[in-house]
């Protein structure tokens, strides 16, 4: 397998050729496969409207009925708790969300998809600020497009 590379990187042009054995084609093979995959299960977690009856006790998220698997039922909880909480304070700062995720009792690779899934949420508005007490941080807010 030849994988073939052109482009520039500043003002220098690039052509490149990589060329593969058959151990690192299964490699990417399987990364791909991963990969694809993945993305399915977040655009389906992302796009599918789940049932789910939850409650708020102790700080703890529990689901007591739900219509997929465990983990990406908790995930699309804690992204739709995270949207509710945008929208209530119309903007928070990325340590506000972090405190607010934290005080769900989840973990925190759970907190850092959630994170990454709200950058591209079509309701959130990303700005960068800084102030001297702090170096840059992301601000949330909440916003509808017109579309």
């Amino acid at each position: 397998m030849a994988m073939q590379i052109k482009g520039t990187v500043g003002n220098t042009p690039i052509d490149l050729t990589v060329t593969c054995d058959e151990d690192f084609q299964s490699i990417v093979s399987a990364i791909l496969d991963l990969c694809a995959k993945q993305n399915k299960n977040t655009a389906t977690a992302e796009s599918d409207t789940v049932e789910t009856e939850s409650t708020l006790a102790n700080n703890e998220v529990t689901i007591a009925k739900a219509s997929s698997t465990e983990s990406s039922d908790n995930d699309i909880l804690l992204l739709q708790r995270a949207l509710k909480y945008i929208e209530t304070e119309n903007q928070v700062t990325n340590y506000q969300l972090v405190d607010f995720l934290s005080g769900l009792k989840v973990n925190e690779q759970s907190i850092k998809q959630t994170i990454m899934r709200l950058k591209h949420h079509k309701h959130i508005c990303l700005t960068t600020e800084s102030s001297e007490a702090r170096s840059n941080y992301l601000v949330f807010h909440w916003h509808i497009r017109s579309e």
